[in-house]
């Protein structure tokens, strides 16, 4: 106990404590209290994807990662697709494919929205990370075809490889 000062987060709503995410230094206090928030603090989460900074909005969507259900879907899915900074988009893709640290799976198409980030996004880490996701994924009639198309069309070599492992894995595994 520190004698007579508050911590950061004491007294905050969920609120000013996504504000303070912002700020230098107690962010990993201001993540911790967020994230024993739990469910709780879903909706301040949610608005802090909207933030001005870009920081703010990648650890939303990282702490989202934990908390996240179906309310989440449409919000992650606009950061992942539209949001200026790549960081963000491949935390709010993380936690939109993330299974392991979720209570359960978040009900979403998250095949199609991996190819198009795949196929579209205009940075090469956060389209390998949608490869990479993609082969992670069940087996499903768009994978290949995307997969074939990357091959044929992706100017990272990166990408392409990732593109054929999953081919190959798609291949030697079909049921995923």
């Amino acid at each position: 106990e520190r004698r007579g000062r508050m911590t950061p987060t004491e007294g905050r709503t969920d609120q000013e404590m996504v504000a303070l995410l912002a700020e230098r230094g107690g962010a990993w206090e201001v993540s911790n209290a967020l994230a024993a928030r739990g469910k709780a603090a879903i909706g301040a989460l949610l608005g802090g994807l909207t933030h001005p900074e870009p920081k703010v909005r990648a650890a939303c969507a990282l702490l989202l990662d934990h908390v996240a259900d179906d309310r989440c879907i449409g919000a992650l899915l606009q950061a992942m697709r539209h949001d200026p900074h790549e960081a963000v988009r491949r935390c709010a893709m993380h936690a939109l494919v993330c299974d392991g640290c979720k209570e359960c799976p978040l009900n979403t198409d998250v095949v199609g929205a991996l190819i198009e980030s795949a196929r579209t996004d205009r940075s090469r880490a956060v389209r390998r990370r949608a490869v990479f996701y993609l082969s992670q994924q069940p087996l499903d009639a768009r994978t290949g075809p995307a997969l074939e198309a990357l091959l044929a069309g992706e100017s990272d070599a990166i990408v392409r490889k990732r593109a054929q492992g999953a081919l190959t894995k798609a291949v030697q595994f079909p049921g995923g």
